[in-house]
């Protein structure tokens, strides 16, 4: 079940009783937090639905999520020849064309997020979660200054609580996808696509999440990038250097953080009240480290490059023995 998490102090009670399994989620809108505030005394947070099993998952929740199985085969069925394969044969006979929301899937948190947090932690989110349009703002300082000069990946990650997601989404498989105009490689958890490594199109190098998010950061090696805009549409796509891109392919290892946007949850932006008295989740930051288990399948996936629509226009050099007519 999807809920909000609420804050009590219990006589004789150790720790913090999570019953929740969080899916992130976010907003059109911007906001942010400094988790070391001290959350507003006066929040007064629903009392939350409890279930006496405490960590089962939510029936609807993407964990629950079938895994890759390759069908038996007959004698006229050819195996699947890698973990790639293995993805297409499950997924691609349901692809709806044009519908996002079919085979993609956003990051969440991973079953003992909120056991593992500060107890401060958890009540600055259940306060940001409800109150970002009734005070909250007032007494929090946003991560970065209004003139967004500290907009770097260091201070966004250092000044912002991330609860781990579903351990899921460390290791995962990809898929190269060669197309005429642009190429990608898929990340895949537990049969969903929830990472979109791309080059050619619209941009020489870009990345797409599925989710409304504020920022997001990626490190590999010693690349970083980060994007720190208001999102228009559930498919987050931002350009990246080339560099992080090959750096990607290269080692198969990255990071990822995101900031989550309280203003929506579930494609929905909520009033106070509707998160008071919906089953829908609080929005968290997360972060992974997540590595590609099937490297060498997509390793060249990029070598021939795509043009894209931003690639830069080279100025044309004029041949001194060309004479104009005037």
């Amino acid at each position: 079940m999807n809920q909000t998490i609420t804050w009590g102090a219990v006589a004789g009670a150790t720790g913090l009783i999570a019953t929740l399994y969080f899916v992130s989620g976010t907003s059109t809108q911007e906001a942010g937090a400094n988790p070391t505030s001290t959350p507003n005394p006066s929040v007064v947070l629903a009392e939350p639905k409890r279930s006496n099993q405490a960590t089962a998952a939510p029936v609807d929740h993407p964990s629950t999520a079938e895994p890759i199985v390759v069908a038996k085969l007959d004698d006229t069925t050819m195996a699947p020849k890698n973990a790639a394969d293995a993805i297409q044969s499950t997924l691609g006979a349901d692809k709806k064309t044009g519908q996002y929301a079919s085979n993609n899937i956003a990051l969440f948190a991973s079953r003992d997020a909120i056991q593992q947090a500060p107890a401060e932690v958890v009540a600055d989110m259940n306060d940001r979660w409800l109150n970002i349009n009734d005070g909250y703002l007032s007494h929090h300082t946003h991560w970065h200054d209004a003139n967004r000069s500290d907009v770097t990946f260091e201070n966004f990650t250092r000044s912002l609580y991330f609860f781990p997601a579903d351990e899921k989404f460390s290791s995962v498989t990809a898929v190269c996808k060669n197309r005429t105009n642009y190429s990608e490689v898929l990340l895949y958890a537990d049969g969903k696509k929830w990472f979109d490594l791309n080059q050619g199109g619209r941009h020489p190098d870009s990345v797409t999440l599925w989710d409304w998010y504020n920022t997001v950061a990626i490190r590999s090696g010693g690349q970083t990038f980060i994007e720190h805009v208001t999102p228009k549409t559930r498919r987050w796509n931002a350009p990246i250097s080339r560099d992080l891109s090959d750096e990607i392919l290269r080692t198969g290892q990255f990071e990822v953080y995101v900031e989550a946007n309280p203003y929506r949850s579930s494609g929905k932006v909520l009033s106070k009240k509707e998160k008071q008295s919906s089953n829908e989740n609080p929005s968290l930051n997360l972060k992974t480290t997540v590595t590609i288990d099937n490297l060498a399948e997509v390793q060249n996936c990029f070598d021939t490059r795509k043009a894209s629509r931003h690639d830069p226009i080279e100025t044309a050099a004029f041949d001194d023995n060309i004479h104009w007519i005037e």
